[in-house]
């Protein structure tokens, strides 16, 4: 018998609790969020704006800058990317959704998060965590939801405000200050914190620990979640693989039986961590059903 790898333990042991214990404490995530999503990868340096749409749901992410002291100089950052940007984004919603507030500490919590989540492994993953929450924090989005009856559109820095210190002493570790950097507080945008909680998506935790390795696990995962509770046709909804790629495809340029291929991989990972979720995949596309969550409403409304 093989042994297995560190990921499929991970999905075997978390997929097993989540299948036989209700009880945990959900995390959230904006709907927008759930409905499209940032880059797998790091974009190349001339790419400052990401837009994914999603049928009424547009995000367009706009790559910012941060003062650096050592320069005196603002100096551009990435656009937010990958696992860990989605994550952190998840961390920040979450304890804005429990705390009911927009102003979170960041430190002592988003530490706690990390190793939840077992982030910081080593030296190299605790440096991306770092640059992932500068990108997040220095980006502008902008939120537009299109339907037939109304436009609703919202375009600011979700990150309103942020301190940042360094926590290196010399003064070689000093000149490299983006690495070292080290978040205080954040504060979400007033107008982003109001639709959060009208639309945060409650969200299992120890899934998302699960698929912290795959960006685009955690976005099927996140997309399930928000949309197979809304399904409310009895013979189930269709979602064509043409959408689908133009949804989860990013940058895929192979041929479509190679992305179904693809895709499928990543969705019987994502499955075993959503055991209630109900969907066939057919020639035509994902055939949808309503589904439970998969954190309950009860749950929920203890938590929040």
């Amino acid at each position: 018998m093989e042994e297995r790898t560190p990921v499929q333990a991970r999905l075997f042991d978390f997929g097993m609790e989540i299948a036989t214990e209700e009880t945990t404490s959900p995390v959230f995530q904006h709907a927008i969020f759930c409905q499209t999503c940032l880059p797998y990868r790091k974009p190349p340096e001339d790419i400052r704006r990401w837009t994914r749409t999603n049928g009424n749901s547009k995000l367009i992410v706009t790559a910012g800058e941060i003062f650096n002291p050592r320069t005196e100089e603002l100096e551009p950052v990435s656009l937010p990317y990958g696992s860990k940007a989605r994550l952190i984004q998840t961390f920040f919603d979450t304890e804005a959704v429990k705390n009911q507030s927009p102003v979170i500490e960041v430190e002592k919590s988003l530490s706690a998060f990390v190793r939840r989540m077992d982030l910081a492994k080593n030296g190299r993953n605790v440096a991306t965590v770092k640059e992932q929450l500068m990108c997040l924090s220095a980006c502008r989005m902008h939120i537009i939801l299109n339907n037939d009856e109304h436009l609703f559109q919202q375009e600011q820095k979700v990150i309103k405000n942020f301190s940042f210190w360094s926590n290196k002493s010399s003064a070689e570790e000093q000149s490299d200050f983006f690495p070292s950097a080290r978040a205080d507080t954040v504060e979400l945008d007033s107008d982003y914190f109001k639709h959060l909680l009208l639309h945060a998506v409650p969200l299992d935790e120890r899934a998302l620990k699960a698929l912290s390795h795959s960006p685009s696990g955690l976005d099927i995962y996140t997309w399930l979640a928000h949309r197979l509770h809304r399904v409310n046709n009895p013979k189930g909804q269709l979602v064509p693989w043409v959408s689908i790629r133009e949804q989860f495809g990013l940058g895929y340029t192979g041929k479509m039986s190679q992305f179904r291929r693809k895709f499928t991989q990543t969705l019987k990972m994502v499955l075993t961590q959503y055991p209630s979720a109900k969907l066939d995949e057919t020639p035509g596309g994902l055939l949808l059903f309503n589904s439970k969550p998969p954190i309950s409403r009860r749950l929920v409304s203890v938590q929040k």
